[in-house]
């Protein structure tokens, strides 16, 4: 399936990733190669992708939200090119897009609000509060407001790195998640129906297994 996230505007070529000498080039190259081959679980795509795209953003020169978005979309072009059937990448991406453009909006809002009345803690809690769900990540407009400004915190770069930090922790415990409901959803002398192999779901399985409760399973 061919991956869109909002790249329409920006070259195949563009992107100062394709430099050697751009501190990000090694990681993302070595991400495509793994792409390529096939080496990686749709969870270790997901964290290479993120952390590949994070090197890219702290490479980038500069404080503009702009400019990241287009090296994003760039680097993320070339990923989703060299393995187009793994959607995770694309949904990495997405999800880094939509992360700058939350930051954006973080910044103008707070902008807004010291000049009116002055910093508060409003803004802190606003950001508790706009986390993105992964309906509007997947579906939402993840293009900067229309009140575009380039005045944004010095910060800004850090900002936006440390959300990604944080989505990549969610992915890492992504398994302890599902497992931690194992018990409410495999019940004793069940017959489980499954595709393939997955290690969340062995994960899943084997928690319910170590509570003592009996079940089988068909893997088909």
């Amino acid at each position: 399936a061919e991956q869109h996230f909002e790249m329409q505007a920006v070259s195949e070529n563009s992107g100062s990733f394709k430099s050697a000498e751009n501190p990000a080039y090694p990681q993302v190259e070595a991400l495509l190669v793994k792409l390529k081959r096939r080496q990686l679980s749709s969870k270790d795509v997901a964290i290479e992708t993120a952390t590949a795209l994070r090197k890219v953003i702290g490479a980038t020169k500069g404080n503009n939200p702009k400019k990241l978005l287009e090296e994003i979309r760039a680097v993320g072009r070339k990923l989703a090119q060299a393995s187009p059937a793994e959607l995770t990448v694309g949904n990495i991406v997405r999800r880094v897009l939509f992360i700058i453009r939350e930051e954006h909006a973080n910044a103008q809002q707070s902008s807004s609000q010291d000049a009116s009345q002055g910093r508060d803690e409003t803004s802190g809690s606003n950001r508790g509060t706009q986390q993105p769900s992964l309906g509007s990540v997947l579906e939402g407009d993840l293009t900067l407001s229309p009140n575009w400004t380039e005045e944004v915190p010095t910060n800004f770069k850090q900002l936006v790195s440390a959300e990604i930090v944080e989505l990549v922790n969610e992915i890492e415990a992504i398994k302890e998640q599902v497992a931690d409901q194992a018990m409410e959803h495999v019940h004793s002398n069940e017959v489980i129906l499954t595709c393939g192999f997955s290690t969340t779901t062995l994960h899943f399985l084997k928690e319910v297994a170590s509570r003592g409760r009996r079940f089988e399973v068909v893997v088909s």
